[in-house]
C-alpha cells in the first residue's frame, strides 16, 4: 500500500498539535510525549532503498529518548536534531 503524500502531511499536521497538548496534559504525571521522526530506513517495505540502515535510526531515537523529560512536547529525527514546526 502507498500513502499519498498529502495523507502524510495532513497526519503531521496533526500529530504536532496533539504531541505539544499531551505533554502539557500529562507533565504532572510525570509522563514525556515527543514526535520520532525515523528518517529513511533500509527496509523491505522500501526494497532497501533507504539511506541509513536499520541500527542507525534505533540508536539515534533511543539517544533521543534517554535524554528524558528534556525532550517533553517536541519533535526529534534519527540523528536527534529538533525539528521545529
Amino acid at each position: 500500500m502507498r500513502v499519498c503524500p498529502a495523507a502524510c502531511v495532513a497526519l503531521t499536521n496533526d500529530a504536532i498539535p496533539v504531541n505539544k497538548s499531551m505533554s502539557l496534559d500529562l507533565e504532572p504525571h510525570n509522563i514525556t510525549t515527543a514526535l520520532l521522526h525515523p528518517g529513511w530506513v533500509r527496509t523491505d517495505m522500501v526494497n532497501h532503498s533507504g539511506l541509513i540502515h536499520t541500527d542507525e535510526c534505533v540508536e539515534g531515537l533511543l539517544k533521543v529518548l534517554q535524554r528524558g523529560h528534556e525532550v517533553n512536547g517536541r519533535w526529534f529525527d534519527y540523528a536527534q536534531r529538533e525539528i521545529k514546526w
